[in-house]
Formats: structure tokens, sequence, C-alpha cells
């Protein structure tokens, strides 16, 4: 139980105390820059996770150091994915985007998890994190087809 408390812990201290220099950065650098950065990131927790369960560690120290990467990520992958739409999108169809981006972020926020619940079902915690280490990817390459709208 205590692991359970502690693993929330090692994701929100670092979103929480994070979180204003996280819309700053968004605010001052390249959005898309930031989220290429932040995927890689979490890419690389899932690889970490996936060599855990892998590896079949017996300590869960380096996955709360995972968690707390994990974290940071969030922190400053949130305020530049939510800022990136006006610079993707013109005027006319920017009502359109935001209901498309906000439909995609609900289904992904419920599927997700269940999902990866039926995959752990009927596979193994391997499957999991393979999986969205893969996807991971798949997200960190297309976001490279990106263009800025010019001002």
């Amino acid at each position: 139980m205590l692991d359970l408390g502690l693993i929330g812990l090692s994701q929100f201290l670092p979103f929480l105390c994070l979180s204003l220099f996280a819309g700053h950065a968004a605010d001052r650098f390249d959005r898309r820059l930031i989220i290429s950065l932040c995927l890689a990131a979490v890419l690389i927790c899932a690889l970490l996770l996936l060599l855990f369960a892998a590896a079949r560690i017996g300590s869960t120290l380096p996955i709360f150091a995972v968690l707390a990467l994990l974290g940071i990520a969030r922190a400053f992958l949130a305020p530049a994915a939510q800022s990136i739409l006006p610079n993707m999108c013109r005027s006319p169809r920017f009502g359109s985007a935001i209901v498309l981006n906000s439909s995609s972020f609900q289904v992904a926020t419920i599927a997700g998890p269940s999902i990866g619940g039926i995959v752990y079902a009927f596979g193994d915690s391997e499957w999991v994190y393979g999986s969205a280490a893969g996807l991971l990817l798949i997200s960190l390459l297309m976001l490279l087809f990106i263009k800025s709208r010019p001002w």
C-alpha cells in the first residue's frame, strides 16, 4: 500500500514543482522541440520499465526513479502539447481542431489504460511496456511531420 502512494508521489511531485517552469518554457521555446524531447524521455521510461520487467528486478527504487523522470517529462509535455494547436491550424479550422484534439484526448485517456489492462491480462507486462514504447516511437516520428503555420 505504501508503494502505491509512493508511485503517485514520485510522479506528482515533479509535475507540481515544475509546472510554472514548464509553462514558461512552452511560451519561450519551440513547442515541437519540447514535445519531442518529452516524448523521447517517456520512450526511455517505457524502455527502462520494459527492461526492469524482463530482468524481474526485486527492488522498487529504480522504478520510482523512472516514474520521477516520467513526472518531469509530463510536466513539460502538458503545457507544450496544450499550446501547440494554434501553431498548427489556421483560424477557419481552429474550432474543429480543438474539438478533435479534445475528443482524441478523452478517448485516449479512457481507452489507453483499458487496452493496456487487456494486453496485460492476456500477455505479460513486457507486452504492455513494449507496446507503449512502440507507440511512443511512432508518435515521435509522426511529430516530425508537423509543420508550423506561417505567421
